[in-house]
């Protein structure tokens, strides 16, 4: 249909009517387009699809059986302009219909062959245009388009119902405000730009070819053959494109490739014309556009939209393929209809290589912006938190913090106290006093921890009624007492020294302690005894109230319970650990890294040491060959909080590929190292020897599970290999984006565990734009749902398995 109106079309203006007008007719598209495209976008959405396409075909055909018999004057600018408006609308119906088919790994390897129905059309129509003028003339190409037009819809009723139904979604307006903040998207931006520059450039190419052609044939039937002929060959070298080259380029080398090949041949058809500017040039350009614009380049503009959300392609992809391409068009076609009056038409080849340079700049922009955009599709959505400033001295801040702290909601309050802790509390006094003295314990014991020492917010008055209450924030009370040398509450110390609460009583005898005055020696004995006692809780609550206290809780005792059996006891040990900052407690320290509940506050005390030193004991650690293994591990995994070259050198040391939860341990390591301080190169090349080693192990299992007979008696080998895979190919993921950490791939591999098969897709083509060619033509085969068979061939093509096997 389009092949055969646009001949039509064409041949009518260019010899019926003042062709120097032509450029006119772009700029009489662009104001009309816009439009017409708002129109059918708002129907699209209100009226079934199966029915709007049904209809959409039924008009414009019958609009071409009205148009032909009335075909001169006015009518031909007229039908120029309305055959392209039909034009436009069908290809965006078809590839808006064909990109809710396909998912990425599909569309690469189908887009190409989808499309070259369109290619075979064009060479069987453009070879036999010529015969059929002969025959019937030239009045009777619009009748033809009608009919073709019929045939599609036929063919799209029945597509269409292969279409999975999905039931009509209400968007909110905050949804729709989403939406145009989406249609500002750089991607968006940059996908409406090489679609603004290639329309320019054709349009460029299209007019200096027709010109051309209409010198050189200047009767209307002689001109329609030339544009069947030429449409024909066109038409025969693009179904070897479609066939034979698109899918292959695509999936070989990439989307970016596939966006760069039409703007590389464009340029050298506009050089030729420019500088030999006849008819064979002029076709040369056209053909590279006519070849490579409806085949590889199509497909990849095509591939761009996948990744955007149905509800935003749907409304921005009209007005980028529609609105964006005839404005742009139209103003080619109004600098083109000024400047021919002032140059020669070769000239015009040189506003085309502009165009095409800064399309070639957008696209390498776009194919940055298009792997962002595969991981918006995966991820779906990303929250991310910002830092948060407090200015004391902003009124409406401090306001905001105090009706906050003025809330009934205890998590309100927990909340805003953590996040003004550090600074002046000053502004919010009386508030904080009326917590201390009313709200909830958890809420009291946060007070007391961030403003102990600040007797302006936190009176001694305020300390002793804690004390009083008896309650969970009376030991902490006491402490601080102690800590304050409150020397009207020694009777009462004393007296609590004989409760049966034991953490009132540990709390008394290290609040005498402090106050150096009392019954010391009483009191020291009671802590002795409660350090040296069987009951976890007891000793553990003599522990964290002598954290202060060096001469009664000594290092070596520190450290006895630093290795303690008891995690509660190591924990709190860990806590005094951390503040008291001494060098011989670290190893004791480290000892904790192998113990799953102690661990974590084991990394957390290490912190407060100086780098260097941590480092040089695990570098001594990891070396002693009597080491833990679970302690090994611990120390491969608390690396990753040290990200310097050392680091990264002693993890390299250890890497061995016959220990995998080591190996698996390192690499997690590396990679969270890798965000902080990017890998050299010298590294990287070391992890791409890495990942091919990693992918053999995984091909040559594959290998193994192939050659096992169907024998039921296998399952548990089987069941042994198949989780070898499981523990080795997140591992070969995290090594394959080494070179790029920031990719959230911990949430990727998840997606590949539970076979996710909406994400899954998206994930297959952000790898595809990640890895290198050589990583993807070894690790996507491992993730694809292909056959063992399948696997089994790409193994072979990249290994040999004889000393695996």
């Amino acid at each position: 249909m389009g092949l055969v109106a646009k001949t039509a079309r064409d041949a009518y203006f260019l010899t019926d009517y003042d062709k120097s007008l032509l450029p006119l007719m772009f700029v009489v598209i662009a104001v009309i387009m816009a439009p017409f495209l708002v129109l059918f976008t708002k129907l699209s959405k209100k009226i079934p699809q199966k029915i709007f396409f049904v209809v959409v075909c039924a008009i414009f055909g019958t609009s071409f059986i009205i148009l032909q018999p009335i075909m001169t004057g006015i009518i031909i600018p007229i039908t120029y302009v309305w055959v392209e408006i039909v034009v436009a609308i069908m290809i965006i119906q078809f590839w808006t219909i064909a990109g809710e088919s396909f998912q990425p790994q599909q569309a690469k390897r189908l887009f190409g062959i989808v499309a070259g129905g369109g290619s075979l059309a064009v060479m069987i129509i453009g070879i036999n245009l010529k015969p059929f003028v002969s025959y019937f003339g030239s009045g009777m190409l619009l009748f033809l388009s009608a009919l073709f037009l019929a045939i599609s819809g036929i063919l799209g009723f029945i597509c269409l119902g292969y279409l999975k139904k999905e039931g009509p979604t209400k968007v909110s307006s905050s949804s729709n405000k989403n939406k145009t903040k989406k249609k500002m998207d750089p991607f968006i931006i940059g996908i409406s730009g090489i679609v603004a520059f290639s329309a320019i450039a054709t349009v460029m190419v299209d007019y200096q070819f027709k010109i051309t052609a209409s010198t050189a044939y200047p009767d209307s039937s002689d001109l329609v053959s030339f544009f069947g002929l030429f449409y024909g060959i066109s038409g025969a070298i693009s179904i070897i494109m479609q066939f034979f080259i698109t899918g292959p380029v695509l999936s070989r080398f990439g989307i970016l490739t596939g966006l760069l090949i039409l703007p590389f041949f464009l340029v050298a058809g506009s050089l030729s014309f420019l500088l030999v500017p006849m008819l064979l040039s002029a076709s040369f350009a056209k053909f590279s556009d006519q070849t490579f614009k409806f085949t590889i380049n199509s497909s990849s503009l095509e591939l761009l939209w996948l990744p955007v959300s149905a509800n935003i392609r749907k409304t921005a992809k009209p007005q980028v393929s529609g609105t964006v391409k005839s404005v742009a068009e139209g103003i080619a076609g109004l600098g083109t209809f000024l400047l021919v009056k002032f140059i020669q038409l070769q000239y015009l080849s040189v506003i085309s290589i502009i165009a095409i340079i800064a399309w070639i700049f957008t696209a390498f922009k776009v194919k940055t912006n298009y792997v962002k955009q595969l991981q918006t599709a995966i991820a779906k959505r990303e929250i991310n938190f910002e830092e948060l400033n407090i200015d004391v001295q902003d009124a409406a801040m401090v306001k905001t913090i105090e009706d906050t702290l003025s809330s009934n909601d205890e998590i309100k309050q927990l909340f805003a106290l953590e996040i003004i802790e550090g600074l002046p509390l000053s502004s919010w006094k009386n508030t904080i006093q009326k917590l201390f003295d009313n709200g909830s314990e958890d809420v009291r014991m946060r007070i007391l921890d961030m403003a102990w020492d600040e007797v302006d917010i936190i009176s001694d008055e305020n300390i002793i009624s804690a004390i009083n209450k008896k309650d969970m924030v009376s030991p902490e009370a006491i402490i601080t007492a102690g800590k304050r040398k409150l020397t009207n509450i020694y009777a009462e110390l004393e007296s609590f020294l004989d409760e049966k609460n034991q953490e009132i009583v540990a709390a008394s005898a290290a609040s005498i302690l402090m106050t150096e005055s009392g019954p010391l020696e009483k009191a020291k004995k009671i802590l002795n005894e409660m350090l040296a006692s069987n009951e976890e809780s007891i000793k553990a609550t003599a522990l964290k109230k002598l954290i202060d206290n060096d001469s009664i809780l000594t290092n070596k005792k520190l450290i006895k319970s630093l290795k303690s059996d008891s995690d509660l006891i190591s924990n709190v040990a860990l806590t005094i650990s951390e503040k008291r900052g001494t060098d011989d407690l670290i190893p004791a320290i480290i000892s904790n890294l192998n113990i799953p509940n102690t661990a974590l506050q084991a990394r957390q005390s290490l912190k407060k040491f100086p780098d260097e030193i941590i480092l040089d004991q695990f570098d001594e650690m990891l070396s002693n060959e009597k080491i833990k293994r679970k302690l090994f591990l611990g120390i491969l995994h608390t690396i990753r909080e040290y990200p310097t070259k050392r680091s990264v050198d002693m993890l390299f040391d250890r890497l061995d590929r016959n220990d995998q939860e080591a190996y698996n341990e390192i690499v997690d390591s590396m990679i969270a190292i890798a965000r902080v301080l990017p890998l050299t190169e010298e590294r990287q090349k070391l992890i791409s020897e890495e990942i091919r080693s990693t992918a053999e192990k995984l091909y040559g299992i594959n290998e193994v599970i192939k050659l096992l007979p169907e024998d039921k008696n296998n399952f548990l080998l089987l069941d042994f290999l198949n989780n070898e895979i499981q523990n080795s190919l997140p591992t070969l993921l995290k090594l394959g984006v080494m070179d790029k950490p920031e990719t959230p791939i911990e949430s990727y591999i998840n997606t590949i565990k539970t076979g996710d098969p909406a994400k899954l897709p998206f994930l297959l083509e952000f790898f595809e734009n990640i890895f290198s060619k050589d990583e993807r033509a070894i690790i996507n085969p491992l993730i694809e749902k292909i056959s063992l068979k399948e696997r089994s061939e790409v193994g072979h093509e990249h290994y040999f398995f004889e000393s695996f096997l």
